[in-house]
Parts: C-alpha cells; structure tokens; sequence
C-alpha cells in the first residue's frame, strides 16, 4: 500500500501530506485497532496453520503474551507514524521513511504472531533490517 501511495506526485498530493495521512488511516490505524480487537480472544489459544512446503508450515498463533506485545507494538507504530507526517514534511526521502516504517511494523507482527521459531526469526530479521534502514 505505501508503494501504490508513494507513487502520488507531492504537488498533486499536497506537498505529500495527503499521501502520509492517508497511509496512517489506512495502514497504521486500522493495525491499532484490529490489535485491541484481538484482547477479548486473549484466554484462548488460537493457532492457526497451512501447510507451505512439505515439512514445513506456515501459520500464526495468537497468545496472550503475543496479543498483549502486538497492541504495544501497533500503538507505538500508530504514534510514530502521526509523528512522522509533520516532522518528515520537508525531507527529500519520505517515500522510503514510510515503505521501511510499514515494513519494520509488519516484521514485528510477523515474529510475535509465528507459530514455529523460523518464522519467528525471518519476521524480527525483516524488522531489524528495515529498522536499520530507517
């Protein structure tokens, strides 16, 4: 979604405030709020899982602990992305900025929602990159 935004020009878009809120309404807000939805399904142990290559399968598994860190993490993710919309107005690399943001976020949800360690390492591996590129 941030690269189909990102194609907008900054003189159509506003000087490209346009664009940023409308990545943090659809993007950043809507995760927030999905997380928060996610506590009332807190005392069950939801795992869900397909089978990707044989041996090996793909799936995410919903916790407390990782329910309660993914509200923390889209909460943060949503305060720094309203941050990010003035205080990135003027940098020459913003359509980067919110590429790597979305990308570090939906890293963190990858590694906390794993249901096996693989998964778990390639989602926070996606994360640190990205974070080290932000």
């Amino acid at each position: 979604m941030g690269l189909f935004f990102s194609q907008l020009e900054d003189s159509v878009a506003a000087e490209g405030k346009t664009r940023d809120w409308l990545l943090f309404i659809l993007f950043f807000l809507p995760t927030m709020i999905i997380s928060f939805f996610l506590i009332f399904h807190m005392h069950k142990n939801l795992s869900y899982s397909v089978r990707w290559l044989p041996g090996i399968y793909f799936g995410i598994q919903l916790s407390e602990f990782s329910t309660l860190l993914a509200c923390v993490v889209s909460s943060l993710g949503a305060a720094i992305a309203l941050f990010s919309i003035n205080f990135m107005e003027f940098d020459s690399h913003r359509n980067s900025f919110w590429f790597f943001l979305q990308l570090a976020q939906a890293g963190m949800m990858l590694g906390l929602f794993a249901n096996t360690l693989l998964w778990m390492f390639g989602g926070f591996e996606v994360a640190a990159l990205s974070a080290f590129f932000l």
